[in-house]
């Protein structure tokens, strides 16, 4: 009896405890499937993500003073359901309200109602604010409770980016866009390129709280730390950039020019002292710029045929072929045109002016930029070798350096040459280069026959103290010393028959190697070549201190001769006569 007594309530008790199992198992698979997202989103409730802003590194120059900073900002937000709560509490009043914000904002108080007055719960009402607006803002008080703020106002953080000295060296700088998310962005330049490790981390802090709101001590999880942006160290010489931002402005405008850039750079390190284009922007007010050619670095994004600077590059293949000397008699006199045979028929290759000439030496030719000359020369080279030198000087290949929109320039493979290519380029026309790379290249005589990476950024310094210097890179040997050595003494020869004013006499005291360049711009939508023409002109410091190398090149200028003696070389022996004191350029025996 006892027995069958304790059996049954065993069995009410493995009942009782299957159906307690059951109903738990059943709540818990309720929470876990069906109520997952619910409880996940109330858990999610308990963080409070805290948002650590940080700031975009600088850009400077290299004095040190800055080209670029971004400063704190901030939006100022009307939150509309809390400022209608407080006037419909007695709190305050919106005219309270729009008079006091208006005054702090330095606004109209018509203009603040209107911007108030629009659908919506979160409204902007200003961008950007001063820290010390912001501060007047946080001071506002309530006329009925002077120890309470307004309600009503919300500052959300962000960031200005300053570029303090306008529109100097926009072009390597670039500019701080937005994508179409509506984020912040570098545009061209530095500011694109270096992206990576300008742009600043914002650092996130999610910490639990209890139901009443009070933070949960160490329960801190997912935290991001803030990093602010590197800070990038340029070469750029402020000095030198204003003179060469002025000038090329003021030459555009003298000769009705297309564009013009100038480029300044130490030829033993590749160092870019200064870059220059105009039409330009003012970085701080890009959205005005109206036409989009302004933003373009020309100076390494658009390659030309440059003309006779490009004869350089001939006469040092030639000479480090031991083809030639600077005394060999190249051409025993021309007519000033002959003819190249392609493809049964024939082509007129000619000098500038048409006129004849006597019997020249290579040095005579060079000084005289004569193409029939150049001709006969290049078939001392021959096509393969000619093409490997240019290579060597860098024509058709992407200099490097450390800025973005940089193009390869135009060579074409030795194997697709005609005569009439041998013919056009061997004094520098056919194959187009960017000005970066012809002062690259012309550099590498200067530099006793290396070709050396340009570059503009000295040195990276991350928010953690990790820094990383750039320096000169040799990227081969072009040419021989000897080689250098002699083409360096006749391209003398030619800055000397290029001073004959009056007002250039005393340059005459300085030893400068140059080449001038005069070329017809190809058609872009067809064959054949307009009317208009490219002028450049390269010149280096050929003493030993060889302190600087400088190209001016001006697109299609139209209120002058179509040489480019008479634009270009001008330009280029004012801003000489500007920088050459400041540089330490010495004179002759000096």
């Amino acid at each position: 009896m006892k027995s069958s007594l304790g059996k049954g309530k065993l069995k009410i008790l493995s009942i009782i405890f299957i159906v307690f199992f059951l109903l738990n198992l059943g709540f818990l698979v309720r929470w876990q499937v069906f109520n997952h997202e619910k409880f996940v989103a109330l858990a999610r409730e308990r963080i409070m993500d805290n948002k650590i802003p940080s700031i975009r590194g600088e850009i400077l120059a290299a004095d040190g003073s800055s080209l670029a900073y971004s400063e704190p900002r901030y939006n100022v937000v009307v939150y509309k359901t809390e400022l209608e709560y407080a006037e419909e509490h007695s709190k305050q009043t919106r005219e309270e309200f729009i008079s006091k914000v208006a005054g702090a904002l330095e606004i109209e108080k018509e203009v603040l109602e209107d911007r108030i007055n629009v659908e919506g719960n979160w409204l902007v009402i200003e961008n950007k604010v001063s820290y010390e607006v912001k501060e007047r803002l946080l001071e506002l008080k309530r006329d009925n409770a002077p120890d309470k703020t307004l309600d009503g106002i919300r500052l959300e953080y962000t960031s200005q980016r300053i570029y303090p000295e306008g529109a100097m060296a926009c072009h390597v700088i670039g500019f701080l866009g937005k994508n179409d998310l509506g984020e912040d962005l570098g545009r061209a330049g530095l500011e694109h390129y270096w992206e990576g490790l300008l742009k600043e981390q914002v650092g996130f802090d999610n910490t639990e709280v209890d139901s009443f709101g009070n933070i949960i001590a160490l329960d801190n999880v997912n935290n991001v730390e803030a990093r602010r942006g590197a800070t990038i160290y340029t070469t750029i010489d402020k000095n030198l950039q204003s003179i060469a931002d002025r000038e090329i402005q003021k030459a555009v405008e003298k000769y009705n020019a297309k564009s013009g850039s100038v480029i300044i750079m130490d030829p033993k390190t590749g160092k870019v002292m200064a870059l220059s284009n105009y039409p330009s922007f003012n970085p701080n007010e890009y959205q005005k710029v109206q036409d989009s050619m302004s933003f373009k670095n020309v100076a390494i994004t658009d390659p030309a045929e440059l003309g006779s600077v490009g004869k350089a590059f001939t006469m040092a293949a030639a000479l480090d072929l031991d083809k030639i000397e600077p005394d060999t008699v190249v051409i025993k006199g021309h007519k000033g045109c002959t003819t190249v045979e392609e493809a049964e028929r024939e082509w007129e290759i000619c000098t500038y002016d048409k006129k004849s000439q006597p019997a020249m030496t290579t040095t005579q030719a060079l000084v005289k930029s004569d193409n029939l000359a150049l001709y006969e020369i290049s078939k001392l080279i021959g096509q393969q070798d000619l093409q490997d030198y240019l290579q060597r000087f860098g024509i058709g290949t992407r200099t490097d350096i450390d800025i973005s929109g940089e193009s390869n320039g135009v060579l074409k493979d030795v194997s697709q040459w005609t005569n009439v290519d041998t013919a056009t380029y061997s004094f520098g026309h056919g194959y187009q280069m960017t000005q970066l790379q012809a002062i690259t290249g012309i550099a590498a005589i200067a530099n006793g026959g290396e070709l050396v990476r340009p570059y503009i950024v000295s040195k990276v310094e991350e928010s953690n103290g990790d820094t990383k210097d750039y320096g000169p890179v040799v990227v081969r040997r072009v040419i021989r010393q000897t080689t250098a050595d002699k083409l360096t003494n006749m391209l003398y020869e030619v800055y000397k028959s290029n001073i004959p004013e009056y007002q250039y006499k005393d340059l005459s005291k300085y030893k400068i190697a140059m080449k001038s360049g005069t070329a017809t711009i190809p058609y872009k939508d067809r064959a054949g070549y307009s009317k208009e023409i490219n002028a450049s002109y390269i010149g280096f410091d050929a003493s030993d201190k060889s302190t600087f190398i400088m190209l001016v090149k001006l697109e299609e200028p139209k209120a002058v001769e179509r040489l480019s003696f008479y634009s270009a070389r001008v330009v280029w022996l004012d801003i000489f006569i500007q920088i050459k004191d400041y540089l330490g350029v010495p004179e002759i025996g000096g």
